[in-house]
């Protein structure tokens, strides 16, 4: 497990490798240098995440394939070592390749350790009994943790599954989630 000042070195990392997407050329530069620094202090902290932020930051003057290659080993040895968003990338690329049970399994590995995402993506999985067998209400459930976690899928699934419901339990839950993706929508 990854100690305090590795956690907030990784969060550092990941910020500066989201602030790259939004910088003109002169500022990318400076960020990615930055953030290639920040990030080789991580290796040395052996940092779990550091193979899937590193992901992120490829070598330069690689060719498309070299490229594909290298991000999907990043990707795979991160998922290997249990990251939650690497395991969500490694799922949807077997769910791509129609390995359903596979993508499945990661999806809960990730969905488990919190990741948003995953939850939902088990949760339909185990609603319509896609690679794994069907359960209904445990399914809604990883829907609604997703939801419990703003993610405006889960809040859009929701919604749409209470939108008709004339109980007084649909009425307040279609309330809850719509209240929820509005604050989500404004927050983001």
């Amino acid at each position: 497990m990854d100690s305090d000042e590795t956690k907030s070195k990784t969060n550092l990392v990941e910020c500066l490798i989201d602030v790259l997407g939004y910088c003109d050329a002169e500022t990318y530069e400076l960020i990615s240098k930055i953030t290639t620094t920040k990030l080789k202090d991580l290796e040395k902290h052996k940092s779990k995440k550091f193979a899937y932020l590193q992901a992120h930051l490829p070598p330069p003057a690689m060719s498309s394939d070299e490229l594909d290659t290298w991000f999907n080993a990043k990707m795979k040895q991160s998922s290997d070592a249990g990251v939650p968003e690497a395991q969500y990338q490694q799922a949807c690329r077997f769910w791509e390749r129609g390995d359903h049970t596979a993508a499945v399994d990661l999806y809960k590995a990730s969905a488990d350790q919190g990741y948003p995402k995953s939850q939902y993506c088990y949760g339909l999985g185990l609603r319509d009994g896609v690679g794994i067998a069907q359960d209904k209400p445990k399914g809604l459930f990883y829907i609604e943790l997703a939801a419990g976690r703003l993610y405006n899928y889960a809040l859009e699934y929701l919604l749409g599954l209470y939108r008709d419901d004339l109980s007084v339990e649909g009425r307040e839950k279609f309330k809850l989630y719509s209240n929820m993706l509005t604050w989500s929508e404004s927050w983001h």
